[in-house]
């Protein structure tokens, strides 16, 4: 397991297969969900089973890709950017596509529009910790009924 300071302000904590969760230090343990328990078992048949049920096809591929040819690993990290935030997720790295950090699902996002990608992933994220760049976990959306204002949009209510 290794040790880095992220961007966020906080700390990540790098394991790979040979690890175990149980060494994972107090300050991160509660990062581990048990859906993050259960993939980190066998993250190439977990992310495998998730390519499989995705109805989104060039998701489907995408994770296969990894899965095929790529290796991972675990990443778990707290933020500091206003107050601790933290994220869980697998790190995948494969010759022909850019690295990407996939979160296994936390909670039910209940807005049927995202569900095809909710269901199956909590987070993709392309950047480092603690920088934009990707899907944001379902809880953090803002929509613009959050500002008082109807959408006049048909598609997206």
């Amino acid at each position: 397991m290794l040790t880095r300071p992220n961007d966020g302000g906080g700390t990540t904590l790098v394991l790979a297969d040979s690890d175990d969760l149980a060494s994972v230090p107090e300050s991160h343990r509660d990062i581990i969900t048990d859906s993050v328990r259960e993939a980190f078992h066998d993250p190439a048949a977990y992310f495998s089973e998730v390519a499989s049920r995705a109805v989104i096809p060039n998701l489907g591929k995408y994770l296969a890709n990894f899965v095929t040819d790529g290796r991972w690993t675990l990443l778990l990290a707290d933020t500091y950017m206003m107050d601790r935030a933290t994220t869980a997720a697998f790190q995948w790295f494969h010759p022909a596509q850019y690295p990407c950090m996939l979160g296994t699902p936390t909670a039910d996002c209940g807005d049927s529009r995202f569900a095809s990608f909710y269901d199956l992933l909590s987070i993709a994220h392309w950047d480092s910790i603690g920088f934009a760049g990707g899907i944001v976990p379902c809880r953090n959306h803002i929509s613009v009924d959050d500002y008082g204002t109807p959408s006049t949009n048909p598609t997206f209510p």
